[in-house]
């Protein structure tokens, strides 16, 4: 089963209920993998709420950093992608030669950018250009995902949200310029695969 969402387990959006259910559904009485490669070393709060979300409603469940070489992570029953940059995660996962990792073998959470990368394409833009007010359309490309969720379109997390911030609807306009169907997920809500 795969449940995208986008704050998922991080306890400091309360109103993400029914999304937390879901997560303490999917993951009991198994052993979660937290890969916390979407976000920098030094901004990984997110990432720690995650687990102590998952600790609290006693779920096993370990911090994985992909560039630490720990492969303990693949044991896992559920592995959960959080939020940032789906970049920065899906670079992390290419560069120490994940990507060929039978990832339909697992109950899989993509939280926000941990999503995007399921599919077959995401859109994004290198971290020095997000949220620059220099943050032009041509800074955006698309990416190959893991094609876990083969789908013609690419998965737009926050969507309700999205034109309040410079990256959001820079985003939204290089969809539109290439024609790019979006899968749409407003904040709050999940979806079930």
């Amino acid at each position: 089963m795969i449940l995208l969402c986008n704050y998922g387990g991080d306890d400091r959006y309360i109103n993400e209920i029914e999304t937390k259910q879901q997560i303490i559904k999917l993951c009991k009485n198994k052993f979660v993998a937290v890969i916390v490669n979407a976000k920098t070393e030094n901004n990984r709060q997110t990432d720690i709420e995650i687990s102590k979300f998952l600790t609290n409603n006693d779920i096993k469940n370990k911090l994985y950093d992909l560039y630490e070489k720990d492969d303990s992570w693949q044991q896992a029953d559920v592995i959960y992608f959080g939020g940032g940059s789906p970049l920065r995660l899906m670079n992390a996962i290419v560069e120490n030669g994940y990507s060929d990792f039978n990832w339909g073998q697992k109950d899989i959470i993509g939280q926000s950018a941990g999503g995007m990368i399921l599919f077959d394409k995401f859109c994004d833009c290198p971290d020095e250009k997000y949220n620059s007010p220099e943050l032009k359309i041509t800074d955006f490309k698309v990416y190959n995902g893991l094609g876990i969720i083969h789908n013609k379109k690419v998965f737009t997390p926050h969507y309700n949200t999205l034109t309040s911030r410079i990256y959001g609807r820079t985003y939204l306009n290089f969809l539109e310029q290439n024609q790019l169907d979006s899968l749409n997920l407003n904040d709050y809500e999940y979806l079930l695969y």
